[in-house]
């Protein structure tokens, strides 16, 4: 298979979009959403041009390229930190009820859709979801300021740890976020980059190019294939991919008499591509670290996380903390400060305070941990579960639903030990320290994915389902005919996504009253083996193999400090398990799920989303 040719930028030809989307059904047991690149491959679409179905607010539009759609360029002297949403005298406010939620550190990316909807109708109100639940990716960043951030005008951005599948460098560094160029530190993990090589230049990757081409030296890029053997790979996985997506963002205070540093994690879906930051259904969690008091203290959190991040097997030493540094890397650096590796920097923040666990995946052959080593895939996910969730007179965890933009080659069993591991009946033990006859019963998993109407009903239409490719092949296995149901739905939240193209992971499983989650988590992990990874027992002896990097987070009622996990604007009640309480002080956490919590079955005409389908369609309509 070509890679190069899978991830070149096409120039949408029919012919072109089929080559892109047999090679993404090559692998039958790995997900790889985003390995038939991002639009079917058409990457100068996803990079230069705005949907013609939706149009951004006007103040947030592209801002010049080279392709003649001035129609959606954004004049150049605009100034987008400046460019914020500001409260107007009667405004029409739909709020979300916050008075007994505990702040979630969930959130949705705003899409030009919620853009809109904030300059129409939330001006007024910072607890509008809207501004609440959906940031875009500079609030995230802390580049523009969302209400409900606690960020200081007074702080600035010491240090960036990127990590992702897919990265278009000119879009993401110069027309979305420019002012990261002025960071002094820059690490970038990543599977691919866009952009394009210089065959007079061989041997130089597109990095290399870039940066000549840019003259930025303060960033880092550092490749990581499963496919290729390196420092972090002594045995290549074939089909395996770096699919996280990460961003630790390093933040120092220069209020002269309040120091003080804080670290961003920000575990999210998205690919750094116009149209999946901007168009597509993305999410992710988000919490802030403060400096360690105590030096030689450590969490959960941060063990999991520099245990995760050694996988990479990075040796570069860097000045973490420095003054700033401007663009064109000509101001002077403060020389006091010592460099140091990058686990050692993670290692001065206090996770104690985390919200979230974390779920990794790392490819490789690994021994089955029953321990206190770090456990990957779905094996993390049982731990979790073990660990965080209370011993029940007797759990009745119902339904597992599972939201994912890609599916592998799965089998019954598979579904059965997945379920299995992820079960609350069969995982939680009970208050008498048995477990329940239900731990043996069959799995009740409930796909959300996208049926082919609703892909070409979509803000991006049919193109944009080059990043769902499920291919039919693993889409018709008939194991999973009767699991699958709708992303959208007549009862979905105020949220509702449905006219964007999920590429959003989510899990959860839903409680015995169904209004609420015994767990939640969101992450980089598709629906398959190579993302979750597989028991095997072969010539290596008994192991856990996965084919990807990946991660995600996982949520309880215990990790976040409530009662009660459910959906946003669901019921706010105590669960007929625990003990009668006093309702006043029943506490929640709201989940902001794009879709509906109790999703809608497909129906007899509804048919799951493939690529196939895509091409198919394609070729009749002549493109």
């Amino acid at each position: 298979m070509d890679d190069n040719k899978k991830v070149s930028r096409s120039t949408g030809r029919v012919s072109e979009v089929i080559d892109l989307v047999n090679d993404t059904d090559e692998d039958d047991d790995g997900d790889d959403d985003d390995l038939s690149t991002t639009d079917c491959g058409d990457n100068n679409n996803n990079k230069k041009k705005k949907s013609q179905r939706s149009e951004p607010p006007p103040s947030k539009r592209s801002r010049p390229t080279n392709n003649d759609d001035k129609d959606d360029e954004e004049d150049p002297g605009i100034n987008r930190k400046e460019d914020r949403y500001h409260p107007q005298a009667g405004a029409v406010v739909v709020e979300s009820d916050v008075s007994s939620s505990i702040s979630c550190p969930i959130k949705l990316f705003a899409t030009y859709q919620d853009e809109q909807t904030r300059i129409q109708q939330a001006q007024s109100s910072p607890s509008h979801w809207s501004f609440l639940h959906c940031w875009t990716l500079r609030e995230l960043l802390g580049l523009d300021q969302n209400p409900n951030d606690l960020r200081h005008e007074t702080e600035q951005i010491d240090f960036l740890i990127l990590s992702n599948f897919m990265i278009d460098l000119e879009y993401f560094f110069q027309e979305e976020a420019p002012e990261l160029l002025s960071i002094p530190t820059i690490v970038v993990f990543y599977h691919h980059l866009v952009g394009d090589e210089d065959p007079t230049q061989p041997g130089k990757t597109a990095a290399d190019l870039w940066k000549q081409r840019s003259g930025q030296q303060n960033i880092h890029f550092v490749h990581r294939d499963p496919n290729e053997r390196s420092d972090a790979i002594s045995s290549p996985i074939q089909f395996g991919c770096h699919h996280t997506k990460l961003f630790l963002v390093g933040y120092q205070s220069i209020h002269q008499h309040r120091p003080s540093r804080r670290l961003r994690v920000i575990v999210h879906t998205c690919n750094l591509l116009h149209n999946d930051i901007h168009l597509k259904c993305q999410g992710g969690y988000m919490e802030d670290f403060y400096w360690k008091e105590n030096p030689f203290s450590s969490s959960p959190f941060e063990t999991a996380l520099t245990d995760y991040l050694a996988t990479y097997k990075y040796k570069g030493k860097h000045k973490w903390c420095t003054t700033p540094v401007s663009v064109d890397r000509k101001e002077p650096v403060d020389e006091d400060t010592e460099a140091s590796f990058l686990l050692d920097q993670i290692g001065n923040y206090d996770f104690s305070t985390a919200k979230a666990v974390l779920i990794p995946s790392v490819p490789g052959f690994h021994k089955v941990s029953h321990g206190d080593g770090p456990s990957w895939g779905y094996m993390a996910v049982t731990k979790a579960i073990q660990t965080h969730l209370p011993s029940y007179p007797s759990p009745r965890g119902r339904s597992i639903v599972c939201q994912f933009s890609s599916i592998g080659s799965l089998s019954l069993p598979y579904l059965q030990s997945l379920w299995n591991a992820w079960d609350i009946n069969r995982v939680v033990k009970t208050s008498t320290g048995s477990r329940t006859l239900q731990a043996q019963r069959s799995h009740q998993f409930q796909l959300v994915y996208p049926t082919q109407h609703e892909i070409a009903a979509s803000v991006e239409g049919l193109r944009g389902g080059g990043s769902v490719p499920g291919s039919m092949r693993n889409i018709s296995k008939a194991c999973l005919q009767n699991l699958w149901h709708r992303w959208t739905s007549p009862r979905a939240s105020l949220l509702d996504k449905g006219q964007n193209v999920p590429h959003i992971k989510t899990y959860y499983q839903v409680d015995e009253d169904e209004i609420g989650m015994h767990w939640f988590m969101i992450g980089s992990h598709n629906f398959s083996k190579a993302a979750w990874g597989e028991q095997q027992n072969g010539i290596r002896g008994p192991c856990f193999k996965i084919f990807h990097w990946e991660l995600g987070v996982f949520l309880s009622p215990q990790t976040v400090g409530v009662d009660r996990l459910i959906p946003l604007g669901g019921e706010k009640k105590s669960s007929t398990t625990t003990e009668e309480r006093d309702e006043r002080n029943f506490t929640t956490c709201e989940i902001p799920l794009p879709y509906a919590f109790r999703p809608d079955r497909h129906d007899l005409n509804d048919r799951p989303w493939t690529t196939d389908m895509m091409m198919m369609m394609m070729v009749n309509e002549g493109r």
